[in-house]
């Protein structure tokens, strides 16, 4: 075979052949054969690489972006779970201003409440990362810190909404004894008679012990509640005439006597300042007057106690 001739001749000997065949080519067609074949083995090669890498580099994707759907899955998890907890905050604050305004109104005050949110805002400095993993990280650690922050909210929530309950029922109670403590007269008039020893009014030389103020008056004088209180009597006594009895709460009851008209009935609630009968001069008495008592747990005490305190 002449490879640099014009042409190339290529002669082949078969046996049983009594001549050689021979075939006369031009001179490029082995050099494209040859050309032909290497790059066939390169193309070959090549695709052979690429099906030995691939693989490799599409798991890894794939991982990564299975990796990064779990934490979007996760951080979507948490920020519905934020924004629950966003939405029980709001209740607890919502619960808590109408107590608020109680109170105000109570004590003449604005009770202090949960401050607003600071806009928290920073973190520890990270390796470099790429930009979607940065945002990831940074978004995680933000949410993580306003859990912290609406958890300790909450607890500190329910803590004031304790804290309210006891002060407004503290003050409730307080309100509700000074309206239930006697702090104005029943009766614009002279006092006849104070409470202790007195010598008996029916003449003679015996003393005896009054339990209340006698304080005159013209028959018909209204006669006014000086406290908060449930009508729990009204009935006639031989000795007290016609009677009306309070229950102030807290161990105290004050009686009415020598009344000429009861304006209350038994169960009745009265308030400061309200009429609840009118002067009489019944029962055992020398003349229209009121006698005022007040009964502490079972005790007779002087109503002027109770008035002194006020002054």
């Amino acid at each position: 075979m002449e490879l640099f001739g014009k042409k190339v001749t290529i002669i082949v000997l078969e046996s049983g052949l009594e001549r050689p065949r021979t075939y006369t080519c031009s001179r490029y067609l082995p050099l494209g054969i040859v050309v032909s074949v290497v790059i066939l083995l390169a193309v070959l090669a090549a695709y052979t690489a690429f099906l030995h890498f691939q693989p490799a580099d599409s798991t890894a994707w794939d991982l990564q972006a299975d990796r990064f759907r779990r934490l979007t899955v996760k951080q979507d998890l948490q920020l519905r779970t934020l924004s629950e907890k966003v939405r029980r905050l709001d209740l607890e604050m919502a619960r808590l201003r109408p107590y608020d305004r109680k109170l105000k109104a109570m004590t003449g005050e604005t009770p202090g409440m949960v401050q607003n949110l600071p806009e928290g805002l920073g973190g520890a400095e990270t390796d470099s990362v790429s930009p979607e993993a940065a945002l990831a990280l940074e978004k995680g650690l933000l949410v993580q810190r306003m859990h912290r922050d609406l958890d300790r909210l909450l607890v500190e929530a329910g803590t004031r909404e304790r804290t309210v309950h006891q002060l407004s029922a503290l003050l409730q109670d307080s309100q509700s004894i000074m309206a239930s403590t006697p702090d104005i007269w029943p009766l614009v008039g002279p006092v006849s008679s104070y409470f202790g020893y007195r010598s008996n009014p029916f003449g003679g030389r015996s003393q005896e012990f009054h339990r209340g103020l006698d304080i005159r008056a013209p028959v018909g004088a209204p006669i006014v509640a000086p406290a908060d209180g449930v009508v729990i009597r009204v009935e006639w006594d031989q000795g007290y005439g016609l009677i009306v009895v309070i229950h102030h709460g807290y161990g105290l009851v004050t009686r009415y006597a020598h009344t000429s008209q009861a304006l209350v009935e038994e169960g009745q609630r009265v308030v400061r300042g309200q009429k609840i009968a009118l002067v009489g001069a019944t029962g055992r008495t020398t003349g229209p007057h009121l006698h005022w008592e007040a009964i502490l747990n079972g005790i007779p005490v002087n109503p002027m106690g109770y008035l002194e305190a006020r002054k």
